[in-house]
């Protein structure tokens, strides 16, 4: 069964090129420059060897100019199902990943209150370090929680069978990313970042779960991108693993402004990342969401929590797949910031960027309402008869 997968794939490849090169591909004069061995691609093409090994099929793709296209979405798939007929127990290697995080506990978080600690008008005096901490903590969980929830398709992804987990709104919005450098803050485990290494970009990735950063470095190198760099450091102290380093693209997403104290540093952080001319781009949940309450039981839209909240917000939090993903019970106490959209435009600006566009959308990937429905395109609206409110924004900004 694998080989006839194998001889699908070498024919879609044969009929590829013919189309895109005519007869000439087949040629060692037309395959020389694009330095990429002619001898492997004949081998591939008459079944005399298989693409198994995936840089050398992802460099195949880049060199005949495939890269970030449909055919190229298409060639993964077929190789995948090949690859998967071939040995049912290929993904097994990521669960193999998860087991060994698994087996290093983490150690406990001591609470920070002393004897001199005090809560004068009600404010809490802890140290934004200490919520940091007691996140991190929680991240390190969620990592492993995630890694083995299905609502985060890894396996599919590391077999090629998914190329990009990148949403719509995103891919239609930063285009232009191939030979780009492109640095992701708060990547998690490099789904995304490895997308868009996928569609062409020159990747780093920084996240400050350790854990996450492992995966994500495991995984460059089963999907053929061991180049791809990760980088495990908090993204309010990212000048501590990068140095010096500009970079074409800033991009961040879905679920990460929350976590962030200080939107300050976090916006000087971006603007000192960027090469001049260089494009900052956010695809993130719209605050006004966090006014409602949204725990399982809800069955509308009521206000319950200021738009304007300034102090930590204490989360009897659930992890983000459990919506979709009834095995996954766990509760963990978290702490987020609510920034406003007012707040967030604000900061960029004073930190040098220029504001190209800001979109809001009534669609989220997340269900964060219960009534929440998804649609073919895996977003979730609010179903008739709610009204539409905005559920995610975007920005693309430029470093002046």
């Amino acid at each position: 069964m694998g080989e006839d997968y194998w001889d699908v794939l070498s024919k879609k490849i044969e009929e590829v090129l013919d189309e895109k090169f005519g007869a000439g591909w087949r040629t060692e004069k037309h395959a020389a420059p694009r330095n990429f061995s002619y001898k492997t691609l004949h081998n591939w093409v008459t079944g005399n060897s298989r693409p198994r090994q995936p840089q050398n099929f992802e460099h195949f793709l880049e060199a005949y100019a495939l890269r970030g296209t449909d055919v190229a979405q298409e060639l993964r798939a077929l190789r995948a199902k090949a690859l998967k007929a071939e040995n049912p127990k290929i993904a097994d290697r990521v669960e193999n990943v998860g087991r060994l995080l698994a087996q290093d506990s983490s150690s406990p978080v001591a609470h920070p209150l002393e004897d001199n600690s005090s809560f004068p008008d009600g404010k809490s005096t802890i140290s934004s370090e200490w919520y940091l901490q007691q996140n991190k903590a929680v991240w390190k969980e969620l990592t492993q929680i995630n890694l083995k929830s299905p609502e985060y398709p890894v396996a599919d992804f590391f077999t090629g069978e998914i190329s990009s987990t990148l949403m719509s709104v995103e891919v239609a919005e930063l285009t232009d990313v191939d030979r780009k450098t492109l640095l992701h803050l708060q990547c998690h485990f490099g789904l995304d970042t490895l997308s868009w290494a996928r569609a062409g970009a020159i990747v780093t990735g920084v996240d400050f779960d350790p854990d996450a950063i492992y995966v994500a470095k495991f995984l460059a190198k089963q999907v053929g991108y061991p180049e791809a760099r990760f980088e495990c450091a908090d993204v309010m102290q990212l000048n501590q693993v990068i140095h010096d380093e500009l970079f074409d693209i800033v991009f961040t997403s879905y679920g990460v402004l929350p976590w962030l104290p200080n939107l300050k540093i976090w916006a000087e952080t971006v603007s000192n990342s960027l090469k001049p001319g260089g494009v900052f781009y956010m695809a993130e949940f719209h605050p006004f969401t966090n006014v409602f309450y949204n725990e399982d039981d809800v069955k509308g839209l009521y206000a319950h929590k200021s738009y304007f909240e300034e102090d930590p917000i204490l989360l009897q939090m659930k992890p983000y797949v459990s919506r979709d993903d009834n095995s996954v019970q766990e509760r963990f106490d978290a702490y987020q910031w609510q920034h406003t959209l007012g707040d967030i435009i604000t900061v960029l600006i004073d930190a040098g960027l220029r504001i190209e566009f800001l979109h809001e959308f009534p669609q989220t990937p997340w269900k964060h309402f219960p009534f929440l429905v998804r649609d073919e395109d895996q977003w979730r609206r609010l179903p008739k008869p709610f009204p539409e409110i905005p559920l995610i924004f975007s920005v693309k900004a430029v470093k002046q």
